[in-house]
């Protein structure tokens, strides 16, 4: 009989500069509020290529919660991810967080 062997996922995740200027300038102007974005790019074997953000249609944000309904969104398979901010902290994930993951990426933002 055959052992199936554990085999650990290790997903390296890029960003343009573009993409990370423009996630920092949403939850700097966002703030005291939460902020949320869709991230658009591309996934291959596992590594994950970001180089554009979208504002989700009907988005709600406020200083503890931040969040979008799902089924409004057009089929794009360059949805790759969500970045949103905790601006009082912790950049961890909550259970809600968890419950909500969309995609193959979150991205946490604390701004001190």
């Amino acid at each position: 009989m055959s052992e199936l062997k554990k085999k650990k996922l290790e997903r390296k995740i890029s960003l343009t500069k573009d993409a990370r200027d423009g996630i920092l300038s949403f939850c700097k102007m966002n703030h005291p509020n939460e902020g949320i974005l869709i991230l658009r790019g591309k996934s291959k074997r596992g590594d994950v290529y970001i180089d554009e953000l979208v504002v989700p249609p009907f988005s709600e944000t406020g200083a503890d919660f931040a969040g979008f309904p799902h089924n409004p969104l057009p089929l794009d398979l360059s949805y790759v991810g969500i970045v949103h901010s905790h601006p009082s902290g912790p950049a961890k994930p909550s259970l809600t967080d968890l419950d909500n993951f969309f995609g193959l990426v979150s991205i946490i933002v604390f701004l001190e």
